[in-house]
């Protein structure tokens, strides 16, 4: 056996059993299909998995699972054939009775006290259970999910987007809560998932545009996927990033920068956290300010024919002149 089929199974019960139920039975399966791989392609996945699973790998057929009881002592007078056969039926059952140890081993260590006490029989205490009976008790105890479960996948749906450097992190927790509201029984559809993802970027007006060009190029509403605009989003982030920044470097107000070289190349990277290719495509896309004119050219105010000859008007718009101030001994 290898040490990766005896890992820790991820992620144990002990903490949000319901939401955690069906990874942690996906993961006890992993372990299954690695052990006594040499003796098929379901491994010991029939010592380890609930009926939806085990029907799922073989599906519009009825397969029973495999069972290798013990073949006892060979005869005497056995063929060589008898005692080949005899042989590989020793083989497995010493493989299947290790790994149905190992497998119970990993799934009692995987479901925490709590759920250790709810399996534990007053006089067999827990050496009665098996991975398979603990499986089917786990999905008694945590099987169903509540409607406090349900709102609370919902209301982690539309948390916002904290920052553009978290883009990925954000899509990752998006598409987990899609998948547990699946497992909850409450799937949201591909369009509603769409629109909800979208509301969660608001905080960035400077993904509206190419959200934009993307409905754009998807005029059909109701063929917009998650993925598809994520996809169409990843490539454009450092331009949102450099524009979404509160205290861009140009402007003298970023802190906690490495020492500045006469490379500027260099200290923008640094300042920014982009390549210097991302950088020019971002500073491309920038909005580009007219030149300010020369102070010959600056436009002249004009005065109301009204007021144009007012001495206050003329008192305001020339200069105040200096004040004489004598100097020590000299009369006012």
């Amino acid at each position: 056996m290898s040490s990766s089929e005896d890992a820790p199974i991820s992620p144990k019960l002990d903490v949000l059993p319901r939401e955690n139920l069906s990874l942690w039975k996906e993961s006890l399966e992993a372990a299954a299909l690695a052990y006594c791989a040499s003796h098929g392609p379901d491994g010991a996945l029939g010592l380890a998995c609930d009926a939806a699973s085990w029907q799922a790998r073989h599906p519009g057929a009825v397969v029973a699972r495999p069972v290798y009881p013990d073949p006892g002592v060979l005869a005497g007078a056995a063929t060589p054939a008898e005692r080949q056969a005899h042989a590989t039926a020793l083989v497995r059952f010493r493989d299947f009775s290790t790994a149905a140890a190992k497998l119970r081993k990993l799934a009692l260590e995987s479901i925490g006290e709590t759920n250790l006490d709810a399996i534990r029989d007053a006089n067999l205490r827990l050496h009665h259970v098996t991975a398979n009976s603990i499986i089917v008790s786990m999905d008694t105890l945590h099987g169903t999910f509540t409607e406090a479960d349900i709102n609370a996948f919902l209301e982690a749906l539309n948390a916002k987007l904290k920052s553009v450097t978290g883009f990925d992190a954000h899509n990752a927790t998006f598409n987990k809560t899609l998948a547990k509201l699946l497992r909850a029984g409450s799937p949201v559809g591909p369009f509603a998932a769409y629109r909800s993802y979208v509301a969660t970027l608001s905080g960035f007006p400077a993904f509206e545009k190419h959200v934009d060009n993307y409905v754009t190029a998807t005029p059909v509403a109701t063929t917009r996927r998650v993925a598809d605009l994520i996809t169409s989003l990843r490539v454009h982030i450092p331009t949102i990033e450099l524009k979404s920044m509160k205290s861009a470097p140009f402007s003298g107000a970023a802190v906690n920068l490495p020492a500045f070289s006469g490379n500027v190349g260099a200290n923008i990277h640094h300042g920014t956290g982009l390549t210097r290719n991302q950088l020019l495509a971002a500073l491309s896309e920038m909005p580009k300010k007219s030149p300010r004119r020369p102070q010959s050219q600056q436009p002249r105010r004009r005065i109301p024919g009204h007021l144009r000859d007012h001495p206050a008007w003329h008192d305001l718009l020339s200069p105040p002149r200096p004040q004489h101030v004598p100097r020590l001994g000299e009369r006012a």
